[in-house]
């Protein structure tokens, strides 16, 4: 499951649980825990909702029934990040390795401001703890607004750097999708 205990989760892609409860796009809660019930093929996620209450999704994990939500439920429902923001960012990343993948999940919801630059951007993914971090010196790239900006670990400290000058303009409420390619890392 690409969700851990404790993540803050935003629905991306309305669903319909087992129970005919509507989960529509922009419904938030804490992800808890899941249980899995293998002779009705049941799984439960039991999310914290904005107030605080607990809840269970109840879904199957069969064809005719949730089995296709299931599936793909990292497409349905993202981690987010925990920073304050108007404008939801969603990343996505080249695979690094095994390892790294199962710990750091191709699909993210960055919350920033919409009147963020690229470096601001650039500096909120890495304070999210989004990208792989595979080998020493991990760095990764995105494109943003024709230039190039690189970000990852530098002897264990985060850098991010614009390319050309002048910087690279724009806003990320004029970006609804970015993706972050990998560079590479000494092993």
């Amino acid at each position: 499951m690409h969700l851990t205990p404790g993540q803050r989760c935003r629905v991306v892609c309305a669903f319909v649980d087992h129970d005919g409860i509507v989960h529509p796009v922009g419904e938030t809660w804490r992800f808890l825990r899941s249980d899995f019930l293998p002779y009705e093929d049941g799984l439960s996620l039991f999310v914290a909702m904005p107030g605080g209450a607990e809840r269970q999704i109840r879904l199957q994990w069969r064809p005719e029934a949730e089995g296709p939500v299931i599936d793909a439920l990292d497409r349905h429902v993202l981690p987010v990040s925990a920073g304050p923001g108007d404008h939801a960012l969603f990343l996505t990343r080249d695979s690094v390795g095994l390892a790294d993948d199962v710990r750091s999940p191709h699909h993210f919801l960055l919350e920033i401001a919409g009147d963020a630059d690229a470096v601001m951007v650039a500096e909120a993914i890495l304070a999210a703890g989004y990208p792989a971090r595979s080998g020493r010196c991990p760095t990764w790239s995105f494109d943003w607004a024709g230039a190039g900006v690189l970000l990852g670990y530098r002897d264990d400290r985060p850098f991010v750097e614009a390319q050309g000058s002048p910087p690279p303009a724009g806003r990320a409420s004029d970006v609804d999708r970015l993706h972050l390619t990998w560079l590479g890392g000494i092993a």
